[in-house]
């Protein structure tokens, strides 16, 4: 039983980790667009997925994430060249950023494949192995060796 949650225990940890990276991008502002450039190292055969934050230095809890962004952004393979994103801003969007303490955080994180098919298999047969091993154990009662005497009668 100890080993069989040991191995449980390993599957679970055992999960990959993706590693990230973030930068700091330059930007222009033109009519209702800002373009944005920015550059990454990084293995250029690799698939990266990059995200955009817009901050503000003023304020370090303010954390916008621009929703009409084309170019080269989401999922892609980004590194070690000049990249471009646009973001068309929309009329809502000019009116509010109007302050000048704007900038933008670039996120790049390493795109991998999810979990091998093999460790879903794996956890479906230990478990079913644990749980036939529960259910199926026999059930044994401990019957006391004696038994308690009854109280005298009484008189009548």
């Amino acid at each position: 039983m100890k080993n069989l949650l040991l191995l449980l225990l390993g599957l679970f940890i055992a999960a990959p980790i993706h590693a990230q990276q973030k930068m700091s991008a330059s930007f222009e502002s033109l009519d209702n667009k800002i373009q944005i450039s920015y550059e990454f190292q990084g293995e250029a055969d690799k698939e990266y997925e990059i995200k955009v934050t817009l901050k503000r230095s003023s304020s370090s809890t303010y954390n916008y994430i621009p929703a009409t962004l084309s170019g080269n952004v989401g999922k892609g393979k980004f590194a070690n060249k000049k990249n471009l994103i646009v973001w068309n801003l929309t009329n809502k969007e000019t009116e509010t950023l109007t302050d000048t303490d704007y900038y933008f955080e670039i996120t790049a994180y390493e795109v991998k494949g999810g979990i091998p098919w093999y460790y879903y298999v794996g956890t479906a047969v230990v478990g079913g192995g644990a749980a036939a091993v529960l259910l199926l154990k026999k059930k044994t009662e401990d019957k006391p060796a004696t038994t308690t005497a009854l109280p005298p009668a009484r008189p009548e």
